[in-house]
């Protein structure tokens, strides 16, 4: 989240300069916001912690005027005992492994999104999954 929310002049910026996507940072668990335009994305993940069991992450791809992101997610199994951790009293597990489906089937989409800019403007052609907002 921006300090002042819209109000916050990067915000202001990327709203001036007609900004697609702010691919802002790194949670724990997929974010995705739409305001003005702008999407503000997180792709979530944290390894080797029991309850974040997947490793997601985004692809973007372009063609022309027209922009199409995927969300994708790949299952996970933590195991063996915690790792050491500065801030906390234990850390991640010290064995991760991609899950049977995963490995069988190959990382899910969990959401897409279609971005085509004319001189008409902006358009979201299509938005499924995570990006149903």
């Amino acid at each position: 989240m921006l300090h002042n929310g819209r109000e916050n002049a990067f915000y202001k910026s990327m709203k001036n300069y007609d900004v697609d996507l702010y691919l802002c940072g790194e949670f724990h668990d997929v974010t995705i916001l739409e305001a003005d335009g702008i999407w503000q994305i997180v792709h979530g993940s944290s390894w080797g912690r029991e309850i974040v069991n997947t490793e997601d992450y985004l692809v973007a791809r372009t063609d022309g005027n027209k922009l199409k992101v995927e969300m994708k997610q790949i299952g996970m199994k933590a195991g063996g005992g915690h790792m050491w951790n500065l801030h906390k009293n234990r850390g991640p597990r010290e064995e991760v492994y991609i899950t049977d489906e995963s490995k069988k089937n190959g990382p899910k989409t969990t959401g897409t999104l279609f971005i085509e800019k004319s001189g008409e403007g902006k358009k979201f052609i299509e938005k499924t999954g995570v990006f149903e907002l």
